[in-house]
Protein backbone atom coordinates (compact mmCIF):
# COMPACT_ATOMS: atom_id res chain seq x y z
CA UNK A 1 0.00 0.00 0.00
CA UNK A 2 2.86 2.27 0.71
CA UNK A 3 4.29 1.99 -2.80
CA UNK A 4 1.06 2.44 -4.25
CA UNK A 5 1.01 5.72 -2.90
CA UNK A 6 -1.79 5.01 -0.14
CA UNK A 7 -0.20 8.45 2.49
CA UNK A 8 0.19 10.26 -1.18
CA UNK A 9 -3.17 9.63 -1.51
CA UNK A 10 -4.90 10.53 1.96
CA UNK A 11 -2.55 13.52 1.87
CA UNK A 12 -3.89 14.88 -1.52
CA UNK A 13 -7.22 14.07 0.36
CA UNK A 14 -6.33 16.79 2.85
CA UNK A 15 -5.40 14.65 5.18
CA UNK A 16 -2.19 14.86 7.80
CA UNK A 17 -0.30 11.98 7.43
CA UNK A 18 2.44 10.26 9.50
CA UNK A 19 3.74 6.87 8.18
CA UNK A 20 4.93 5.16 11.62
CA UNK A 21 6.97 2.30 9.06
CA UNK A 22 6.86 -0.83 9.38
CA UNK A 23 6.62 -2.83 13.14
CA UNK A 24 9.41 -5.41 12.96
CA UNK A 25 8.40 -8.97 14.54
CA UNK A 26 9.90 -12.09 15.32
CA UNK A 27 9.96 -14.53 12.86
CA UNK A 28 7.02 -17.32 13.93
CA UNK A 29 7.43 -21.13 14.04
CA UNK A 30 6.02 -22.97 10.80
CA UNK A 31 4.57 -25.88 13.26
CA UNK A 32 1.42 -25.82 15.48
CA UNK A 33 2.21 -25.09 19.25
CA UNK A 34 1.62 -28.47 20.88
CA UNK A 35 -0.82 -27.48 23.53
CA UNK A 36 -2.28 -25.17 22.25
CA UNK A 37 -2.61 -26.05 18.38
CA UNK A 38 -2.28 -22.28 17.09
CA UNK A 39 0.88 -21.74 14.65
CA UNK A 40 3.26 -19.27 15.44
CA UNK A 41 1.57 -19.10 19.29
CA UNK A 42 5.42 -17.92 20.80
CA UNK A 43 5.21 -14.56 18.36
CA UNK A 44 2.09 -13.47 19.05
CA UNK A 45 1.94 -12.19 21.76
CA UNK A 46 4.69 -9.31 20.96
CA UNK A 47 2.65 -8.67 17.49
CA UNK A 48 0.06 -7.99 19.63
CA UNK A 49 1.86 -5.67 22.29
CA UNK A 50 3.77 -4.21 19.72
CA UNK A 51 0.54 -3.11 17.25
CA UNK A 52 -1.02 -1.94 20.27
CA UNK A 53 1.96 0.23 21.64
CA UNK A 54 1.84 2.12 18.24
CA UNK A 55 -1.94 2.56 17.89
CA UNK A 56 -2.13 4.02 21.58
CA UNK A 57 0.91 5.99 20.37
CA UNK A 58 -1.27 7.33 17.71
CA UNK A 59 -4.04 7.71 19.90
CA UNK A 60 -2.37 9.65 22.33
CA UNK A 61 -1.42 12.14 19.49
CA UNK A 62 -4.55 12.79 18.71
CA UNK A 63 -4.47 11.31 15.69
CA UNK A 64 -6.33 8.62 13.44
CA UNK A 65 -4.33 5.48 13.34
CA UNK A 66 -4.68 3.61 9.90
CA UNK A 67 -2.99 -0.07 10.49
CA UNK A 68 -2.14 -2.01 7.56
CA UNK A 69 -1.40 -5.52 8.50
CA UNK A 70 -0.61 -8.67 6.58
CA UNK A 71 -2.49 -11.09 9.07
CA UNK A 72 -5.93 -10.72 10.87
CA UNK A 73 -4.17 -11.22 14.29
CA UNK A 74 -3.13 -7.49 13.78
CA UNK A 75 -6.37 -6.43 14.48
CA UNK A 76 -5.94 -7.94 18.34
CA UNK A 77 -3.24 -5.23 19.25
CA UNK A 78 -5.95 -2.25 17.56
CA UNK A 79 -8.52 -3.42 19.73
CA UNK A 80 -6.24 -3.64 22.58
CA UNK A 81 -5.35 0.16 21.98
CA UNK A 82 -8.99 0.89 21.60
CA UNK A 83 -9.76 -0.69 25.09
CA UNK A 84 -7.54 1.65 26.75
CA UNK A 85 -9.74 4.58 25.81
CA UNK A 86 -12.92 2.83 26.39
CA UNK A 87 -14.75 -0.27 25.52
CA UNK A 88 -14.09 -0.71 21.86
CA UNK A 89 -16.36 -1.88 18.98
CA UNK A 90 -15.60 -3.77 16.04
CA UNK A 91 -17.04 -4.11 12.52
CA UNK A 92 -15.79 -7.44 11.31
CA UNK A 93 -15.66 -7.00 7.15
CA UNK A 94 -14.25 -10.75 5.95
CA UNK A 95 -14.74 -13.42 3.64
CA UNK A 96 -14.90 -15.97 7.06
CA UNK A 97 -15.96 -16.02 10.56
CA UNK A 98 -12.45 -16.09 12.03
CA UNK A 99 -13.87 -18.11 15.31
CA UNK A 100 -12.63 -21.55 14.75
CA UNK A 101 -11.14 -23.67 17.96
CA UNK A 102 -7.53 -23.95 17.38
CA UNK A 103 -7.57 -27.71 17.17
CA UNK A 104 -10.58 -27.44 14.74
CA UNK A 105 -9.12 -24.93 12.21
CA UNK A 106 -7.56 -26.73 9.25
CA UNK A 107 -4.78 -24.49 9.05
CA UNK A 108 -3.78 -23.83 12.37
CA UNK A 109 -3.00 -20.09 11.56
CA UNK A 110 -4.48 -17.38 13.98
CA UNK A 111 -6.05 -16.02 11.23
CA UNK A 112 -8.91 -18.39 11.24
CA UNK A 113 -9.42 -17.88 14.97
CA UNK A 114 -9.03 -14.28 16.29
CA UNK A 115 -12.83 -13.35 16.21
CA UNK A 116 -13.20 -16.18 18.66
CA UNK A 117 -10.61 -15.28 20.87
CA UNK A 118 -11.97 -11.68 20.95
CA UNK A 119 -15.40 -12.74 22.26
CA UNK A 120 -13.79 -15.72 24.76
CA UNK A 121 -15.29 -18.82 22.53
CA UNK A 122 -12.44 -20.31 21.69
CA UNK A 123 -9.27 -18.88 24.09
CA UNK A 124 -9.11 -20.83 27.00
CA UNK A 125 -6.28 -23.75 25.41
CA UNK A 126 -4.39 -20.48 24.41
CA UNK A 127 -1.08 -19.65 26.31
CA UNK A 128 -1.53 -17.81 29.38
CA UNK A 129 1.00 -14.98 27.75
CA UNK A 130 -1.27 -15.19 24.52
CA UNK A 131 -4.20 -15.05 26.23
CA UNK A 132 -3.43 -11.66 28.53
CA UNK A 133 -3.14 -10.01 25.43
CA UNK A 134 -6.12 -10.51 23.61
CA UNK A 135 -9.01 -7.98 24.40
CA UNK A 136 -12.34 -8.89 25.32
CA UNK A 137 -15.35 -8.20 23.42
CA UNK A 138 -19.15 -8.70 23.83
CA UNK A 139 -21.10 -9.96 21.18
CA UNK A 140 -23.10 -6.63 21.38
CA UNK A 141 -20.03 -4.85 20.21
CA UNK A 142 -19.34 -6.68 16.92
CA UNK A 143 -21.17 -7.07 13.87
CA UNK A 144 -20.40 -9.35 11.31
CA UNK A 145 -20.06 -8.75 7.68
CA UNK A 146 -19.16 -10.84 4.71
CA UNK A 147 -18.66 -14.48 6.02
CA UNK A 148 -19.15 -16.91 3.10
CA UNK A 149 -18.27 -20.18 5.23
CA UNK A 150 -21.83 -20.70 6.59
CA UNK A 151 -21.42 -23.89 5.23
CA UNK A 152 -18.84 -25.26 6.51
CA UNK A 153 -19.33 -24.31 10.07
CA UNK A 154 -22.78 -26.30 9.56
CA UNK A 155 -20.71 -29.32 8.42
CA UNK A 156 -18.52 -28.88 11.29
CA UNK A 157 -21.50 -28.62 13.76
CA UNK A 158 -22.65 -31.88 12.28
CA UNK A 159 -19.59 -33.68 13.05
CA UNK A 160 -17.32 -31.67 15.28
CA UNK A 161 -14.88 -34.85 15.25
CA UNK A 162 -14.39 -34.19 11.28
CA UNK A 163 -11.13 -31.87 12.26
CA UNK A 164 -9.68 -33.01 15.39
Amino acid sequence: MRRAGLAEALIDAGLEVTDRGDVNLPRPSPERDPDSRVIGAEVLPTMIRRARIVVIDSLERGAFPVVLGGDCPILLGCLGAGAAEGQPRLLFVDGHEDAWPPAQSSTGEAADMELGWLLGLTSSGLRADLRREIPALSPSDVIVLGPRDQQELADLARSPDRLT
